[in-house]
């Protein structure tokens, strides 16, 4: 799936749904890039479908993004802290984790 997808809004059902899809997905592959070329296992968590609000939710898709960004030396973004109500905050976050996400597949190579 084309790192693009991650940076639309999503505001229908089937636009998040592709959007859960396209996010997990990206993860995934990054993992099993991560392993094939460290040997290492890196941590993943349920992402598809992605329910910030769930009890730590938030806080496992981040601990996924830290093992990634410390692995490759990427800098990453606070991803936890947002009002999933706001809709500005909401479109932000979106954009932060699509730059971290295009961050991460230039260092690992998965696009």
């Amino acid at each position: 799936m084309p790192l693009a997808i991650l940076y639309n809004v999503p505001l229908t059902t089937d636009q998040q749904e592709t959007f859960d899809f396209s996010h997990a997905d990206h993860h995934r592959r990054m993992i099993a890039a991560a392993y094939e070329r460290f040997h290492v296992t890196l941590p993943e968590f349920v992402l598809d479908p992605f329910n910030p609000q769930r009890d730590n939710a938030g806080l496992l898709h981040q601990e996924m993004h830290d093992a990634i960004d410390a692995l490759y030396g990427v800098g990453g973004y606070d991803l936890v802290d947002v009002d999933w109500r706001d809709q500005e905050q909401r479109a932000g976050w979106i954009w932060l984790n699509a730059q971290l996400h295009f961050q991460e597949a230039q260092a690992t190579g998965v696009f």
